[in-house]
């Protein structure tokens, strides 16, 4: 469960698919689960960006990758839809909401 805190990275493809953390009665006897990591490969840096980045920070690439996250011609523009889903579900203001936004596929990007 530290892993990464002790040991460092144990696999740089490996994401937690769901837009929302485990209630704490979901993680019970999890210690009897094992779980197998492959280490994979680091991103590119400027993958790394895109992965994290809005497209409102796209101007923080370098030019030849900017249109990839605007143009409507992008082979990956689905990953920075204009607009998605808020889920303000007990927020008392929109910016406690959880923003529904696609996964970045790595392969693709």
């Amino acid at each position: 469960m530290f892993s990464y805190y002790y040991k460092g990275c144990i696999s740089w493809d490996w994401y937690y698919p769901y837009h929302y953390a485990p209630f704490a009665c979901d993680l019970m006897n999890c210690d009897r689960v094992e779980i197998n990591f492959t280490l994979g490969e680091p991103r590119r840096p400027f993958e790394q960006l895109m992965s994290v980045f809005p497209k409102q920070s796209s101007h923080a690439l370098p030019q030849c990758y900017r249109w990839l996250m605007s143009d409507s011609k992008s082979p990956i523009i689905d990953f920075y839809p204009i607009t998605f889903r808020l889920d303000v579900n007990g927020a008392a203001f929109a910016w406690m909401g959880v923003n529904l936004l696609p996964f970045i596929e790595a392969s693709r990007l």
